[in-house]
């Protein structure tokens, strides 16, 4: 028994020996699948920098067989051009770096030809640390590239300011008209980040603000007009700007592009706007607080005038010769004239001044009580009305009873001289919602249209219908401060039509 234990040992180690052989044989045979199948190229070197191994993907980008670029120094086969810098390999086969990558290299195949590519070189180091070769990996990224080529082309086309920058805030491109806003070089913006372009006292809150926007990245708006920002020039001027921020996610993370606008002469001409609407709403105000003085200073002698030309008709009307009696009548009826003109100037001017609310209206209801105390007020006349149902509208219903006052007014006004008077209160289905007042009585000559709605004006003689001509331009106001807009369609001696809209608070 004890001459069977040594060989049974010795068979057992010889077992265990092969069992350990044959787990590295699969565990190198899985890494050499796995060496070859990767997506990029991979060259293993040793310590001095030659090629261990160099997989079927690298042997494609550097143009070369492995079988003969093994053995030989990496720099010789995997030449990397940038204009004289120092490439990632160099900087980890010379020992300066134990981690390089770059982007910015061209790679020099074997047939001459070049491909831009992304290359990355670690060190590698046995368990006590010992420097035992590197790893290099390129990858093409010819289409990275042209599609960054695209990217500069669009910038460079954007007829605003242009920045990208990283999530630390380096600018990475800037294209001409940033050049042009802040004075600053494309090399010189490399070497920037976004800070650099505010004034020195804004910097701090902005890299807060920065970091903040770098946790929810989103499309927003910055420097609007009720925020204040500034950016700072190479010459060290500042100016107003409006931004708009988008962000860009990459494969090396999330980008913003910054689209930035210098708003000088646009805040300028805001400047320039509200000074001139001010002084506009200025001499508006002063020109009503004027016209409403003198109108109400107007009735005093205009009462005057009126009352005692009533007392010498009533006292002395049946000793005055016939002519002066017609004199006086004539004075007396033009104060009165003058006394409805200075209250249609008033109440234009209250349309103007007054304060607009919006509510819902009923405009059937309105129409319907005008109609009657026209009536009450015209007894001896025989007018058909029809109004329209569902006359509902949004506005102001202090306003509008005025403007429909004025029209229905006019429409019953004007149908005096018809036997069969009629108006017609509507609306018509549309685009948008026009409401109309309609009748059949003296009409007027379109030719003369544009004058309609203008103070003063009269498309009749006053002998025939009397009127200050106030009351249109009135009806125009009230519909212009309701953002509707009014106009009319006539003929004479067959009537008018009046359309208006109505778009609540302009």
């Amino acid at each position: 028994m004890r001459g069977l234990l040594g060989p049974l040992v010795r068979l057992a180690g010889d077992l265990a020996s092969e069992a350990a052989r044959t787990v590295e044989r699969v565990r190198a045979d899985r890494y050499k699948a796995a060496f070859r199948s990767l997506p990029f190229g991979a060259i293993t070197t040793d310590s001095s920098g030659r090629i261990l191994e160099m997989s079927p993907r690298a042997e494609s980008l550097l143009g070369i067989n492995a079988a003969e670029a093994i053995g030989g120094h990496a720099r010789k086969h995997v030449c990397l051009q940038n204009g004289g810098s120092r490439d990632p390999l160099a900087r980890v086969l010379d020992g300066a770096e134990e981690h390089a990558t770059d982007a910015r290299f061209s790679l020099l195949r074997n047939d001459g030809s070049r491909v831009p590519v992304s290359c990355t070189v670690n060190r590698l180091r046995d368990g006590r640390g010992d420097a035992i070769g590197a790893l290099i990996t390129i990858r093409d990224i010819t289409a990275a590239r042209d599609d960054e080529m695209k990217f500069q082309r669009l910038l460079a086309a954007a007829p605003d300011a242009m920045l990208l920058s990283d999530s630390a805030g380096r600018i990475l491109l800037a294209n001409d008209r940033a050049s042009d806003l802040f004075g600053y070089t494309p090399q010189e913006f490399a070497a920037l980040a976004i800070e650099d372009l505010l004034p020195e006292p804004m910097r701090n809150a902005h890299v807060r603000l920065r970091s903040s926007y770098g946790q929810r990245p989103v499309v927003r708006e910055m420097g609007g007009r009720t925020t204040e920002l500034l950016g700072r020039k190479r010459d060290g001027t500042t100016i107003p700007l409006a931004i708009s921020l988008s962000p860009l996610e990459t494969a090396s993370g999330t980008l913003v592009i910054s689209a930035i606008r210098d708003v000088t002469a646009q805040r300028a001409a805001e400047k320039a706007l509200t000074d001139a609407r001010d002084r506009a709403e200025a001499a508006k105000e002063e020109l009503e607080a004027f016209s409403y003085s003198v109108a109400h200073d107007l009735r005093s002698p205009l009462r005057s005038i009126d009352g005692f030309s009533q007392a010498l008709l009533e006292d002395l009307g049946e000793s005055l010769p016939p002519e002066a009696l017609g004199h006086l009548r004539r004075v007396r009826a033009s104060a009165q004239h003058m006394g409805h003109l200075i209250d249609d100037l008033l109440a234009l001017s209250r349309v103007v001044r007054v304060e607009l609310r919006s509510d819902t209206v009923d405009l059937g209801k309105i129409c319907t009580d005008i109609c009657s105390k026209l009536r009450e007020s015209h007894p001896h006349r025989e007018v058909e009305t029809t109004i329209a149902s569902n006359l509902v509208a949004e506005g102001d219903p202090f306003l509008l009873t005025i403007a429909l006052e004025n029209l229905l007014s006019n429409a019953w006004k004007f149908t005096a001289r018809q036997t069969h008077a009629s108006i017609v209160i509507g609306a018509r289905l549309g685009p948008e919602q026009v409401y109309f007042v309609q009748d059949n009585g003296a009409g007027f000559d379109m030719l003369h249209a544009a004058r309609l709605f203008q103070p003063f004006q009269r498309l009749h003689p006053s002998s025939d219908f009397d009127g200050t001509g106030i009351g249109l331009a009135t009806v125009k106001r009230i519909i212009g401060r309701h953002g509707g807009r009014i106009w009319a369609e006539a003929q004479p001696g067959l009537g008018a039509t009046f359309y208006f809209t109505l778009k609540g608070r302009a």
